[in-house]
């Protein structure tokens, strides 16, 4: 309607001095004419009746970023000093007996900064023509970016480009335990990481796996849903395991 009135106001001379058995045309570039290419491939029977916006694929609902402490860098490294393991220690000695001397080494390390990146081809008409399509590229151009920084933060090789993820070598501890369920697994791990004198913060976990904990039944055919309150509590729709908080992400 819009582009007929343009065209109407452009030719209203013509119009006025139309004659009996005269005629006048004129061009239209109607929203139909534009080529969304293979990306849009039903425009052609949907423009005119169009929902305003674009319906996104689902977004992440929690991103590994989310669960770890975050910085910035300034340089194209990132340099950091940690201790390692040294020589000697403290021990009882008599008084006026040579005493042990004992080392504590650190070691300087550093990471490089890796880059993320990808690049879309959008056609001009449909960031003119489209409704939201500004809107929709600031929502989902930063999911798709944090979904690979997700998989980078979690089994990054280390290679560069790559980061040293979660799972690499060297980044984590495999568990010691023996046991099958899934609830007893996590507190072994737990108690495995005291042992080392550190302390679990959080425990990430599938949905799937996160759900089969609350599906956790009794023994013997009961049918009986048994999560021990004295070991499992959810406080305002978060579960904790042995007082740790569980995540769950589809990363």
């Amino acid at each position: 309607n819009e582009l007929l009135a343009e065209g109407i106001t452009e030719n209203q001379d013509k119009i006025r001095s139309l004659k009996k058995g005269q005629g006048i045309s004129f061009e239209m570039k109607v929203v139909g004419d534009m080529i969304f290419a293979d990306n849009f491939p039903t425009a052609d029977v949907s423009v005119t009746n169009l929902r305003p916006g674009i319906i996104e694929l689902p977004k992440r609902k929690l991103h590994i970023r989310e669960l770890l402490s975050g910085g910035s860098m300034s340089l194209s490294n990132f340099a950091y000093v940690k201790e390692i393991t040294g020589e000697g220690a403290p021990a009882p000695v008599a008084e006026g007996v040579l005493k042990p001397q004992f080392d504590l080494d650190l070691l300087e390390s550093s990471v490089p900064a890796e880059y993320i990146a990808g690049w879309v081809r959008i056609s001009r008409k449909m960031l003119d023509d489209v409704p939201g399509m500004t809107t929709f590229l600031q929502s989902r151009l930063p999911e798709l970016l944090l979904r690979a920084e997700d998989t980078q933060l979690l089994n990054g090789n280390g290679t560069s480009p790559n980061l040293s993820g979660i799972t690499d070598a060297g980044n984590f501890t495999a568990p010691t335990g023996t046991a099958t369920i899934d609830v007893e697994q996590l507190v072994q791990a737990v108690a495995q990481l005291e042992g080392y004198d550190r302390e679990a913060n959080g425990i990430l976990l599938s949905p799937s796996d996160y759900y089969q904990i609350l599906l956790n039944k009794a023994a013997g055919g009961a049918g009986t849903y048994d999560l021990p309150t004295a070991l499992a509590t959810i406080q305002n729709g978060q579960l904790y395991i042995a007082g740790i908080p569980v995540f769950r992400s589809t990363a």
